[in-house]
């Protein structure tokens, strides 16, 4: 296997890591911007209006999340409308 090849195959271990943190991330029972799930119709700003963090740990192979507060000073949230017409 070439280097070209090598450095494909570690890669793509990347992004498969990437995507498993998005997917995990995804599973939870929230709705929040592209999280949106018919399931939760409203925000749950107080719950959910947070920055997700992942990181992988060397000690175990599955991403481990952190919250932080997403400061709202700038922006306020609002309400996103899929279904208004515009």
């Amino acid at each position: 296997m070439g280097e070209y090849q090598r450095g494909l195959t570690r890669q793509l271990y990347n992004m498969m890591q990437l995507a498993r943190v998005v997917a995990q991330g995804c599973a939870a029972d929230e709705s929040r911007g592209a999280h949106y799930k018919p399931d939760f119709p409203e925000r749950d700003d107080k719950n959910w209006l947070k920055t997700t963090k992942a990181s992988f740990a060397p000690d175990v192979d599955e991403p481990r999340f952190q919250f932080e507060p997403v400061d709202v000073s700038l922006v306020p949230p609002r309400p996103r409308r899929y279904d208004a017409v515009k």
